[in-house]
């Protein structure tokens, strides 16, 4: 007796076939959406680098501006080289010297000591 062989259609060697085709397929469309919204993510944190450095180098820009104006100069030089302007006096101010006790404390010993002080004292002998 002979057994009979299933009889497999066309469909179901063209959905075997195919399966794998579709799964790689779909694997690596899934890769390059990972991949293209890092780049967006990355591309993101760069803008906002930029946007940081072109105000950092603005202010940079501003201060330098500002170290070479004649406000600037006339200001250190007085506070740091002492210079005055033609017709000006420099005035030196003197503070007066430090007396021997500079913060002085009051007296902290009470003159009329409470009642638990005088046993104490008494007792223990201080």
């Amino acid at each position: 007796m002979k057994i009979p062989r299933p009889r497999v259609s066309i469909r179901w060697w063209i959905l075997f076939l195919t399966m794998p085709l579709l799964i790689y397929f779909g694997l690596a469309a899934g890769a390059k959406a990972v991949e293209n919204y890092q780049l967006r993510q990355q591309a993101l944190g760069i803008q906002q680098e930029i946007t940081e450095l072109q105000t950092r180098h603005t202010l940079l820009s501003q201060y330098r501006e500002y170290l070479a104006s004649d406000e600037y100069i006339e200001k250190a030089a007085r506070e740091e080289l002492n210079l005055v302007k033609s017709g000006e006096t420099a005035v030196i101010v003197l503070s007066p010297p430090p007396s021997e006790n500079p913060n002085p404390l009051p007296d902290t010993k009470p003159n009329n000591p409470s009642w638990w002080r005088q046993w104490w004292d008494f007792l223990f002998g201080r």
